[in-house]
Formats: C-alpha cells, structure tokens, sequence
C-alpha cells in the first residue's frame, strides 16, 4: 500500500481480502468490501494477520481503477527519489473521498487482482 504524505512515508506491506461487511439491523444492505492491514511477523518467522484493525473501502464506492503511477499518491513517492514498483504491478482504486494505491510484489499477484 503506497501512502500519501507530502513527506513521502515509505509504503507499506499489507495484506488484503475481499470480504462481506455485513449491515446493522435488519433493514441494512450488506456491503462487499476491499479489507486489509498489517501483515506482522510471529515469533517464529511465521506471517500474522491482524484483523483488529482492518480497513476498508466498499467496492460500490469505487468511482474508477486507474493502472499504473496515476495518482498522486505515486508522485509524491516520485519527487521523494523512492524506487516504484513496474507500472504493470500498480494501480489504484479512485473514490470519491480517496484513493487506495496499491503495487503487486509479483506479475502473478497482479494478474490475480486483475
């Protein structure tokens, strides 16, 4: 997950999961969501997924998918001198309200989310 701090904060590993987030009440509409958070390393080596503290943005809020570095959030990584992943391994989600911006550490992860 690629941060946007004018600073150009390093991005971050994350893992991510497309759930359903379901209403309160019983009139609510359930919601299918793009969830995640941090991945963190056990004691043993072994990769932990925490899900106390997920994120999420809703897919119906998604306005459009943009491949590659065009956002803002990739700029500011950019003029920070920070390497970028590939353009084919990055895109981000647009909403209304914010961006998610997002790299595949591999071709095959990407094809998969794609």
């Amino acid at each position: 997950k690629v941060p946007f701090h004018a600073t150009g904060a390093l991005p971050q590993r994350r893992w991510f999961r497309v759930a359903l987030r379901r209403a309160a009440g019983p009139h609510g509409r359930d919601d299918v969501v793009l969830a995640w958070g941090a991945a963190r390393t056990g004691r043993d080596g072994a990769e932990m997924v925490s899900a106390r503290q997920d994120r999420v943005v809703a897919l119906e809020d998604v306005l459009e998918i943009r491949p590659g570095h065009a956002t803002p959030a990739w700029w500011v990584q950019a003029a920070a001198q920070r390497t970028l992943p590939e353009p084919d391994l990055c895109w981000s989600l647009v909403c209304k309200d914010r961006t998610l911006d997002v790299a595949a550490e591999t071709d095959d992860d990407a094809k998969s989310w794609r």
